[in-house]
């Protein structure tokens, strides 16, 4: 009987392992505002923070390279995803750049993404990356910029915010571990 039980869970190990398709959630702001896309107009398609849950767009985390890509059907129309780029392109100014969508098939977008376990805080290992900064675009919307170490040096613009995100698992819910 044991020795049965035994080989029944170890046939199972392979199906209690790690998914091999990335989960998916959302990336909610210090600022408790959530990480969409939107179309602007100079034909980028630019990440945005939006007030409102109901625009927020699920996103999943690779764990092969750490890329991000997120849901743009909302954008689009159709189903699609696209992965995250740090651009070097001017954004705000020359200390905040653009974060838009990149092309996967070119292999054109930043790896290095993480998500802590405990506390489900979204982490970048990029050389020279100093973090995020949230900038009031239109009512409601604020849209996101990156700056590199040692840029920011405190001075943010009166209508941004330095921002930080959290993974939460559904926008129903609290949880972000």
């Amino acid at each position: 009987m044991f020795l049965s039980l035994a080989s029944i869970l170890l046939a199972a190990a392979p199906a209690l392992s790690a998914p091999t398709t990335p989960y998916r959630y959302y990336l909610k702001s210090s600022t408790d505002l959530f990480l969409s896309s939107s179309m602007t107009f100079n034909g980028n398609t630019n990440y945005v923070l939006l007030t409102e849950k109901r625009l927020a767009q699920p996103l999943s985390l690779h764990d092969s390279d750490g890329s991000i890509t997120l849901d743009t059907s909302n954008v689009i129309g159709a189903s699609s995803e696209a992965p995250v780029l740090l651009s070097n392109d001017k954004g705000l100014s020359d200390t905040y750049k653009l974060v838009v969508l990149g092309d996967q098939k070119s292999e054109n977008y930043t790896k290095g993404f993480s998500i802590d376990d405990d506390s489900g805080a979204l982490s970048l290992d990029k050389e020279g990356f100093g973090g995020f900064v949230a900038c009031t675009a239109a009512k409601g919307v604020k849209q996101v910029y990156w700056y590199s170490e040692g840029e920011d040096s405190g001075s943010v613009p009166v209508i941004c915010d330095d921002v930080s995100f959290q993974r939460q698992w559904n926008l129903n819910g609290t949880g972000s571990g």
